[in-house]
């Protein structure tokens, strides 16, 4: 059983926790216990560490991509 972090925004209910679980345990494969870690900072979403990886799933991340894709869009257009 691999050992993992699972930092989360306190926003996140119990059931969208336990979804997020399963799904990385269907992606890597196998069982994983999570530490879970309500964090004030993540205005959303979740950021993984397992195994020496992180899944940034937060919500600034999101934005941030965001942005970064649309100001490449306009690069040259």
């Amino acid at each position: 059983m691999k050992k993992a972090i699972l930092r989360v925004a306190t926003s996140l209910n119990e059931q969208m926790i336990k979804s997020i679980c399963e799904g990385f345990e269907g992606l890597l494969g196998g069982p994983i216990e999570f530490d879970i870690i309500k964090d004030e900072t993540l205005i959303g979403g979740f950021i993984a560490f397992i195994g020496g990886k992180v899944y940034d799933a937060s919500m600034s991340t999101q934005l941030s991509d965001m942005r970064r894709s649309l100001s490449d869009d306009n690069i040259g257009g």
